[in-house]
């Protein structure tokens, strides 16, 4: 496990270091490494990581050097905060497996996004969306959401991006619904997904919410 999260924070080093190649191929070897952990080892069903956060949080400073280019052309904020993997707690590494799986698929999904931000490939944006459904059916399998920081921002910002991308392709009816889920989401959890956000991430997240009245006019897909 050290390994796959050390793979995984090498990764989050080079895409802050606008080295998107060399970051996605060490976050490949860290996914893989994570499943291939989960398949000798299994999953433990419950609460995943009793409520610890799993991040490293000195990394807000870092990330708010990359908040420049977390908007899209029509203002929309996009989490383009890589997640960075404190070390593990030995006797919770088995019950954390498929919480650190997804975000390192969180990762991957970010740097696809954020290349689609720089080259408008519509490529790089259909991955993106893969990997954060993905991120999505991992932590919709994961018990004790409502009180776990990490599972909790995997799930608020991979909605959040979600509903830029299926924006951006003209499908307001389901950013509509993303969004309305984000608001209950966000009254409900808001104490606990706090301590994972930094302030302008915070702000950033909550325009999206409060602006949804202007998503009724859709881009040309």
């Amino acid at each position: 496990l050290n390994e796959t999260l050390r793979l995984n924070n090498e990764g989050v080093a080079l895409f802050n270091a606008d080295e998107p190649s060399r970051a996605a191929e060490k976050l490949h070897s860290s996914l893989m490494a994570a499943r291939s952990l989960i398949h000798r080892q299994g999953v433990i069903s419950g609460n995943p990581t009793d409520g610890k956060c799993l991040l490293q949080h000195e990394c807000y400073e870092e990330s708010r050097k990359h908040a420049c280019c977390s908007k899209d052309g029509n203002g929309y904020f996009l989490f383009l905060r890589a997640l960075v993997f404190r070390e593990p707690e030995p006797q919770a590494s088995t019950q954390a497996l498929s919480v650190y799986c997804a975000g390192i698929l969180f990762n991957l999904a970010i740097l696809h996004h954020k290349h689609w931000l720089k080259d408008g490939s519509s490529v790089y944006l259909d991955d993106a969306a893969v990997f954060y459904r993905t991120v999505l059916q991992i932590v919709k399998g994961n018990d004790g959401l409502q009180h776990n920081p990490t599972l909790l921002l995997l799930a608020y910002t991979t909605h959040n991006n979600l509903a830029q991308i299926e924006l951006e392709k003209g499908m307001v009816q389901r950013v509509n619904q993303r969004l309305h889920y984000m608001t209950g989401f966000l009254h409900t959890t808001k104490s606990t997904l706090l301590l994972t956000l930094s302030e302008r991430e915070v702000e950033g997240l909550l325009s999206n919410v409060l602006s949804a009245r202007c998503l009724n006019t859709a881009p040309a897909a």
